[in-house]
């Protein structure tokens, strides 16, 4: 298997963040947390 690692590009970061809220663990039958929560620095 072959890969490449590169810098992100800038026009990338708003995937980032939705790659980090999809990564958000939520047992079934909860709600889930608002996107914003990714830009909260105090939980």
């Amino acid at each position: 298997m072959e890969y490449t690692i590169r810098k992100m590009q800038q026009s990338e970061y708003s995937l980032l963040n939705d790659f980090l809220y999809n990564a958000i663990f939520v047992s079934q039958g909860i709600t889930p947390p608002p996107k914003n929560i990714l830009n909260t620095d105090k939980l």
